[in-house]
């Protein structure tokens, strides 16, 4: 205290001042440390949410079943006791199931066994016929051997032989061996490993290696009608193409730099064009690759905020509008703020008016005449202008959210230039989701090679489930077809490329021949 005595007024009062200035500039920097403490403990909150908390939009249920060890409880419309009890009496547990009541069993119908008792001596009469149907599966593998035989003629010594004209030459595969090896890896999520052990146990063994040479082979016999469905999409009707894209693991990406991740691209069709889905492998996720793909497009394509896919000359791009909803939610969930609650449903009110115009099954037409009426640029604008007098810091969490929809205003609002455009880019997001599955199963591809024959197959495999096909079937007809047809130059002209129009998956004839169900997007 004497120090203090010996000081004037003036340096006391100089001392008090840096004395206080010290203490509101530690108060701010530890105001700065909290808020930035908060944040990070929301972001936690943030991740554990999407984590562990149930999900707010609603999932595939086959995607959880694939990795639901037990489905069959879940999805069982009986029990193991009840089960048990059947066997033991010898008698129906129940009366008839009608879970089967929409299938045409009698069309299927490949063995009819009568069952009879003539024990009596006597002649005897129908009173009755109860007709029950059994259904059997074998993994029937067929081997068929070719005999090709080499003459020659005594009198003019011509030698006549059959020249051996198969899909995949010097080699035991055909088309239906090796489309279902696709179907179980690209369709099922079935990996080749475990391919190999169901081969094996049906007396059939096949290693690996084989397995991954004939879809190498089909890759290539399909390619043609690949980069046809790409030409399709590319000039397609509406002028909308949906895009996204994922990590792919690729072990040897040949002379270029080791990178933990490569990516599958995927383009895929509007709801009111014929279904495609081009799957593309690339060895990185920059912008250049799609303004390759999309280079002889012009129109609209519904993305993401991934800056990749800006600046592609001829583009207009519509972002998704669920992604700038969904960070409101995701916060929501973490930190129950009352105030974003209003943010959501301003958008919800947003989405209900489109779920109406799908409903109610609107056309094109009428959908773009709806979303220009003053009652829905009310919803629009609502949400918009509400974002604007908001005032959370630019740092926060809920700060960057607002600033990501105001940021993005102009491309989220495209979807008002034509009906055809939707204001979400969740068909790109399912289209993608197949793909993801698959990757959790076969994990990675070895080669760039071996990506690239996945993606192809992919593709086809995709588009035609999508179409409601039977891929299996599909496949090897469309393998067979190709092979006939013989566009195996490295450069198609268009006159090339339309000689595979009969084979499109959504043409009559193909869908007399192999539609199983209708699919929708």
């Amino acid at each position: 205290m004497d120090k203090f005595k010996e000081k004037s007024y003036d340096e006391l009062l100089s001392l008090v001042t840096s004395l206080q200035k010290e203490i509101k500039e530690l108060s701010s920097e530890y105001e700065k440390l909290e808020n930035e403490n908060q944040q990070l403990k929301l972001v936690i909150a943030m991740k554990n949410a999407r984590t562990f908390k149930p999900k707010s939009e609603s999932i595939d249920k086959e995607e959880i079943n694939l990795f639901n060890f037990n489905e069959i409880e879940a999805n069982a419309s009986t029990s193991l006791n009840e089960e048990t009890r059947a066997l033991e009496t010898k008698k129906p547990r129940k009366a008839k199931a009608k879970n089967h009541e929409g299938i045409d069993f009698e069309s299927m119908v490949s063995e009819t066994v009568i069952h009879e008792d003539h024990k009596c001596d006597h002649e005897t009469k129908l009173i009755s016929e109860d007709i029950t149907y059994k259904a059997e599966v074998k993994m029937d593998i067929r081997i068929i051997k070719h005999i090709f035989k080499t003459r020659k003629c005594d009198t003019c010594s011509k030698v006549n032989t059959q020249i051996r004209d198969f899909p995949f030459s010097h080699s035991i595969a055909t088309p239906s061996l090796v489309s279902y090896i696709a179907n179980e890896k690209f369709f099922m999520g079935t990996p080749l490993y475990r391919q190999e052990n169901a081969f094996l146990n049906a007396g059939f063994p096949i290693s690996r290696v084989n397995l991954s040479n004939y879809l190498m082979k089909a890759a290539a016999l399909i390619k043609p009608f690949y980069v046809y469905l790409k030409h399709l999409l590319i000039h397609n009707k509406t002028s909308v193409i949906h895009a996204d894209e994922t990590t792919l693991k690729v072990i040897n990406v040949g002379h270029k730099a080791k990178r933990d991740k490569s990516y599958v691209w995927m383009y895929a069709s509007s709801i009111y064009d014929a279904p495609i889905y081009i799957y593309e492998y690339r060895y990185s996720r920059s912008g250049a690759w799609p303004r390759d793909f999309l280079k002889d497009y012009k129109g609209y394509l519904v993305v993401d905020d991934y800056a990749g896919y800006n600046h592609i000359p001829n583009v207009t791009l519509q972002k998704c509008f669920v992604h700038a909803k969904r960070k409101f939610v995701d916060i929501y969930k973490a930190n129950k703020d009352p105030k974003l609650l209003e943010i959501i449903d301003l958008a919800d009110k947003i989405f209900k008016a489109e779920r109406g115009f799908r409903d109610n099954k609107l056309s094109p037409k009428d959908i773009h005449h709806r979303r220009n009426q003053k009652s829905y640029h009310k919803l629009l604008d609502g949400y918009f202008n509400h974002l604007k007098q908001t005032h959370y810091s630019p740092n926060s969490v809920t700060g960057k959210a607002v600033a990501y929809s105001l940021k993005l205003e102009r491309e989220l609002k495209t979807y008002l230039k034509s009906g055809h455009i939707p204001i979400d880019n969740n068909l790109a997001e399912r289209g993608v989701k197949p793909f993801v599955i698959n990757r959790k199963n076969f994990l990675f591809s070895n080669t760039e090679k071996g990506a690239r024959a996945s993606t192809i197959l992919m593709s086809i495999i995709t588009t035609a489930k999508t179409n409601g096909l039977d891929t299996y079937k599909y496949l090897a007809y469309l393998m067979d077809e190709l092979y006939k047809l013989d566009l195996y130059q490295s450069q198609l002209t268009i006159e090339q490329l339309e000689k595979m129009n009969h084979l499109l998956p959504w043409k009559d004839e193909i869908k007399s021949m192999f539609k199983v169900k209708e699919v929708a997007r």
